[in-house]
């Protein structure tokens, strides 16, 4: 199954605001994880910090499969 298959289906059981904050926190911390492991080109720093995860970078986690 596709990520974004997983998230999809995720996204349909949640029934409050609050829940769905922290769902889409928990999608931006495990997106920018899976891209330093598997495309780090697509993570930008900035004085050594992480600040963004590229959209073609959001778009390989969203179609990686688990």
């Amino acid at each position: 199954m596709k990520k974004i298959e997983e998230i999809k289906e995720n996204i349909s059981k949640i029934k409050d605001p609050l829940e769905m904050v922290r769902f889409l926190d928990e999608i931006q911390i495990n997106t920018a994880k899976w891209c330093k492991q598997n495309c780090p080109e697509e993570v930008i720093f900035e004085n050594g910090t992480e600040i963004e995860i590229t959209i073609s970078g959001r778009m390989q986690f969203l179609n990686s499969i688990q």
